[in-house]
């Protein structure tokens, strides 16, 4: 029993045809060939990348938790950060004081992530560029969450990873 419904389903079904099976071009072939470094790039960080991102990584978290021994370690004398709330750059030393700040305080970190990092290597200086989130917690235990934009320079030096300088906002 057919209903004029089904009669129109099957009327459409059978107007489409299947498309010959069409063989690679030659252009496809070169484009695919071309596109190979970018997607195993894409794939999986270097060693080198992934030795970059924990160095960074752990750079934030001795900030929260007022490391001074390493920050010192890592962050030359004319070290530059302009943190999201504006102003002028703070020194090494400025840095430092408000980590110790923050973490006497009794500020704690209790989340932090990036995304979208893009590194970009010139020699032995790389430029990281990307999004961060951030979740502390005051003394009090009342939370604040932070996202923004980062870019920090890193510059190899011998064994040793330096950060001169940073720049974050808000991403507004």
């Amino acid at each position: 029993m057919n209903t004029p419904i089904l009669e129109e389903i099957q009327t459409m079904s059978s107007s489409f045809r299947e498309a010959p099976a069409r063989r690679p071009t030659r252009r496809a072939a070169v484009a695919s060939f071309l596109a190979l470094p970018f997607a195993a790039g894409a794939a999986a960080p270097s060693a080198r990348e992934d030795e970059l991102l924990k160095v960074r990584e752990k750079v934030w978290r001795d900030w929260f938790s007022g490391d001074q021994k390493a920050l010192m370690a890592i962050l030359p004398a004319d070290f530059v950060g302009i943190g999201a709330g504006g102003g002028a750059g703070q020194t090494r030393a400025e840095t430092i004081a408000a980590s110790e700040a923050f973490a006497t305080g009794g500020g704690k970190l209790t989340h932090l992530a990036f995304s979208a990092n893009r590194i970009q290597w010139i020699g032995e200086v790389a430029i990281i560029y990307c999004g961060f989130t951030f979740t502390t917690t005051d003394k009090a235990g009342a939370s604040n969450t932070v996202t923004g934009r980062a870019t920090e320079v890193f510059v190899r030096s011998g064994n040793h990873w330096r950060h001169p300088g940073w720049h974050l906002d808000s991403g507004r």
